[in-house]
């Protein structure tokens, strides 16, 4: 909401965010309000794992205005990383974790399939 007129039209698309009657393009998409943890972690991150595994660096960038709801998309809701520290999820996937405690358990499960498919190689974490 715009101090001045009290008003502010936002409008958003894949590629796109419009702020009043200026245009912001994006490489990749704005994350609509309404999707899912799980659906966000779909779209951007079996590429950035496949390319950790192929030798890459991957890092995702989350930008927004204060408040906007970054620190949630990555980690999930407060609290949510304390009980996943105290084990109360086990090493299943919760609904409402971010990106990255479900990176980091697609991670350790495609690590303990090559271990246990790629017998030659050692893998460490």
């Amino acid at each position: 909401m715009s101090s001045k007129t009290g008003v502010t039209v936002i409008r958003y698309t894949n590629a796109n965010v419009t702020i009043d009657k200026k245009c912001y393009s994006y490489p990749k998409m704005v994350v609509p309000p309404d999707m899912s943890q799980e659906s966000l972690f779909n779209e951007f991150m079996p590429d950035c794992i496949d390319g950790l595994f192929d030798g890459y660096n991957a890092n995702i960038i989350a930008y927004g205005q204060t408040g906007s709801g970054k620190t949630y998309t990555v980690f999930g809701p407060p609290g949510c990383m304390a009980n996943a520290a105290k084990g109360l999820y086990g090493t299943s996937i919760y609904e409402n974790f971010g990106l990255f405690p479900r990176t980091l358990l697609e991670v350790f499960r495609r690590v303990t399939d090559l271990k246990s498919s790629d017998t030659p190689n050692t893998y460490v974490m």
